[in-house]
């Protein structure tokens, strides 16, 4: 296998400027939903198939269509035996793919946890001290997969929707608070209409903006 320092997003403009998503960085990815978080992620994954880089799908919150992954593969000539999906059925199954990943995963690999905070929230009371237990390992997980990122050569991709509602006496939601804080990098997708998206850089790199189209076979540049 040949080293690699960045995953390929596919969209021209953003690989152009920034060269793709880094090698050891925790990369966060928000927006509404059908804004093309996800098939982004997918896009990635199926371009660093064809170099046998692996990838672990945790579908956390059961949005990952697999005839969208098969089209995109398609289109992009991916090797699908390189990626691994699991499908997490509570928070703390959730808990466990994401250390197991962070520990077994070899070097190199792309990680991505669809729909991050969605088992967290459907568990949730609404209530800041009664959820303080879930409040505590959904920190715990992405800190520790933050962490195999820099020292086990990891790129991990977390997606989490904008619908969070802040708990009780809090004016911000605390899941989002905290997937932000731990991301190395913020990006945001937004919808300028059904299939036209802007991704934008929030934090983390220097700014920037990029329209793409959403289609049969991923997301490419406007």
């Amino acid at each position: 296998m040949s080293s690699l320092a960045y995953f390929k997003t596919g969209i021209g403009p953003f690989d152009d400027k920034y060269n793709g998503l880094k090698l050891g960085l925790l990369y966060l990815i928000s927006g509404e939903e059908k804004s093309g978080k996800t098939s982004l992620a997918l896009q990635v994954a199926c371009i660093a198939s064809r170099s046998n880089f692996k990838s672990y799908l945790l579908d956390c919150g059961g949005h990952v269509h697999y005839l969208r992954l098969s089209k995109i593969a398609r289109n992009w000539n991916a090797d699908l035996s390189q990626i691994r999906i699991a499908h997490p059925q509570n928070f703390n199954e959730q808990e466990r793919a994401i250390t197991w990943v962070a520990d077994n995963a070899p070097a190199g690999s792309l990680v991505i946890v669809d729909d991050f905070t969605y088992l967290h929230r459907i568990q949730m009371s609404g209530n800041v001290s009664a959820d303080k237990a879930l409040f505590h390992s959904l920190a715990f997980q992405i800190a520790y997969l933050k962490e195999a990122c820099k020292t086990r050569d990891l790129t991990s991709i977390l997606i989490t929707e904008v619908h969070d509602i802040p708990v009780e006496g809090v004016t911000k939601p605390v899941a989002s608070v905290i997937a932000t804080y731990f991301s190395d990098v913020h990006l945001s997708m937004i919808s300028e209409s059904y299939n036209v998206k802007i991704l934008k850089v929030i934090s983390g790199i220097p700014p920037g903006e990029f329209r793409i189209i959403i289609h049969d076979g991923g997301i490419r540049e406007a």
